[in-house]
C-alpha cells in the first residue's frame, strides 16, 4: 500500500511540474522553500491568459506531519489549483477538503528570485480502532528561491 502511495505521490509531483512543452517554459516559475521546521516544499508559479496564479504545492518526499497521539505521518502528497490567484505579489490559500478531513492554509509574497509566508497543514486521520487523530504541522514559516527558470532567465 506504501508503495502505490508513493508511486500516486510521485505521479502527481510529475503533472504538476510537467506540462505541455510551450507551458513548461512560458509563464512556469518553480519555487523550493524551506520551513521553519526544517522540511522542504514546492511551489509552482503560473501566469497564463487568466492572470498568475499559484499553481501547485508539493511537499518534500520525507514531510513529517506531527499528531496529538504523539506519532507522526508522511505527508507525500501536493495540491494543485486553477483558483489561487495573487493580489499583486501575495497569494493567500485557504483549502479544505471536507471527504478526507483536510484543512491547508498558505499566504506567500513571491519576487522574482525569492518568496517568503506561512503554512499551516492539518488533517484528522481515523485508528484502527476508529478513535481520530489529529496532525498539524501547527504554524510555519517558509523561505524559497526560484529554481526554475533560474533569475534573471526570462519566463
Amino acid at each position: 500500500m506504501k508503495r502505490i502511495a508513493i508511486m500516486l505521490a510521485c505521479l502527481l509531483v510529475i503533472s504538476l511540474l510537467a506540462g505541455p512543452a510551450s507551458a513548461a517554459i512560458k509563464g512556469v516559475r518553480l519555487y523550493r522553500a524551506g520551513t521553519s521546521d526544517g522540511q522542504s516544499m514546492r511551489f509552482r508559479v503560473v501566469r497564463d491568459e487568466r492572470g498568475r496564479r499559484l499553481g501547485g504545492v508539493i511537499f518534500g518526499q520525507d514531510f513529517q506531519l506531527p499528531c496529538d497521539d504523539g506519532t507522526t505521518v508522511s505527508l507525500s502528497r501536493g495540491f494543485r489549483s486553477p483558483q489561487w490567484f495573487f493580489e499583486g505579489r501575495t497569494v493567500t490559500v485557504d483549502y479544505w477538503y471536507e471527504q478526507d478531513i483536510i484543512a491547508m492554509h498558505i499566504v506567500g509574497t513571491f519576487g522574482p528570485a525569492t518568496a517568503s509566508g506561512t503554512f499551516r497543514y492539518t488533517e484528522a486521520l481515523l485508528n484502527e480502532d476508529e478513535t481520530t487523530r489529529l496532525c498539524s504541522t501547527g504554524d510555519l514559516t517558509w523561505t524559497a528561491e526560484r529554481i526554475y527558470p533560474t533569475p534573471g532567465t526570462s519566463t
